[in-house]
């Protein structure tokens, strides 16, 4: 009788988990919710980017990022103003939605413009290692999702969400976020390569809410196979400052 009792509660538990887990969104509707969370109308923020290389030097980058989010596709410029060697450096991303985006790289000491072509997204941007396809805004219709489980990362519960890009010129074969089911921000990140060999490992190391909404004020990306390291370090953030489209043109990026 006890067997009998036990076996009864055993499948009691395994419907309740069974429930549970069928009560979960999609994860196609996480990311979709994680990648669009509501962000104001634009947003500008100061940014410091440290680098450290494989030996331990320390190389610094500062920058302002302004994107103005549009239901047709966001739009992002950034301009650096340190060090002197890249003063006046930019990058214009344009996304459109349901195809391919537009993405141009600005040297101002060459007075040059590059265009970043879709085999060209997985080179470093600023020799940080991040490259542009890690600069650019994505659709969860970009991707393929899988939710893998679920865990807790410094408290918060969190989805597990194994992405896979669409793009066969993305270095990457997937890409698992831990994404917070409070508000939808992805805390963690592994990053595989081509060969399913983890690559990269991203951590937010501060969260917080400016303006009312949430915004990462420092990510930790760390490159598991050379040893190396960046961290972006918001230093300044502001929402719905009143930008337009025509503050992001080749020619505004031309023209600092």
């Amino acid at each position: 009788m006890k067997r009998v009792a036990l076996l009864l509660i055993a499948v009691f538990c395994l419907g309740l988990a069974a429930g549970a887990i069928a009560d979960e969104p999609s994860a196609f509707d996480i990311a979709k919710r994680s990648l669009e969370r509501d962000e104001g109308k634009d947003k500008v923020e100061s940014v410091r980017m440290v680098i450290v290389t494989s030996s331990g030097k320390t190389k610094e980058r500062t920058f302002v990022l302004k994107k103005l989010y549009d239901p047709s596709g966001n739009m992002q410029l950034i301009r650096f103003s340190e060090p002197a060697k890249y003063k006046n450096y930019g990058f214009l991303a344009l996304q459109h939605k349901g195809k391919d985006d537009d993405r141009w790289m600005f040297m101002a000491r060459q007075k040059k413009t590059v265009r970043i072509e879709a085999g060209n997204q997985n080179d470093a941007f600023m020799q940080s290692d991040m490259n542009y396809y890690d600069m650019s805004d994505h659709e969860a219709e970009d991707q393929t999702h899988e939710l893998k489980g679920m865990a807790v990362v410094d408290g918060f519960e969190c989805w597990i969400i194994s992405s896979v890009p669409k793009d066969k010129d993305v270095e990457y074969s997937r890409i698992e976020s831990w994404i917070r089911k409070d508000n939808f921000v992805a805390v963690r990140m592994k990053i595989y390569d081509e060969k399913d060999r983890l690559l990269k490992e991203g951590t937010v190391r501060k969260l917080e809410q400016v303006d009312g909404f949430w915004v990462v004020m420092e990510l930790h990306l760390a490159n598991v196979q050379k040893g190396t390291s960046t961290t972006l370090i918001m230093e300044e953030v502001k929402h719905n400052t009143g930008q337009d489209a025509s503050e992001f043109t080749l020619q505004k990026l031309e023209n600092p």
